[in-house]
């Protein structure tokens, strides 16, 4: 589903007939989009999209959560537990 690099492993989705792009998950799983879209699942109406050309995202979901990221700074994030998670 990520097929243009340049376009930094955006993901385009077809659901039921229209290509929305997607900015991809935070983490490996299930998901392959950050709004939690399966993106291959046709019983419901979902399947892998070819990029556009210079693409840019499109879905409404992904827009939402990157706008509600964007209005946390640095000096709400605390990355320290995090390292001494994963050591």
């Amino acid at each position: 589903m990520r097929n243009n690099t340049r376009a930094r492993s955006l993901v385009a989705v077809e659901f039921d007939g229209l290509v929305e792009v997607h900015l991809p998950p935070i983490s490996a799983g299930a998901y392959a989009t950050l709004c939690g879209m399966d993106g291959d699942d046709e019983w419901n109406g979902q399947k892998p999209a070819v990029l556009p050309h210079n693409p840019k995202v499109t879905c409404a979901h992904c827009i939402g959560i990157w706008r509600a990221a964007r209005a946390y700074g640095p000096k709400y994030i605390d990355t320290q537990h995090l390292e001494k998670d994963h050591e």
